[in-house]
């Protein structure tokens, strides 16, 4: 959330598996998935 890449995190935790990193502190809400979205539709006009 606070725009970190995912496998600089996952290097500093240590974590073999990205997707162990992602499954515990990547938690995403409605409001960023909307957000995401909204936001990808612009780039493909």
């Amino acid at each position: 959330m606070s725009g970190w890449d995912a496998s600089y995190v996952q290097k500093r935790l240590g974590h073999k598996n990205i997707q162990t990193t992602i499954n515990t502190y990547a938690h995403l809400n409605g409001q960023d998935l909307k957000e995401t979205f909204q936001n990808f539709q612009k780039d493909k006009q």
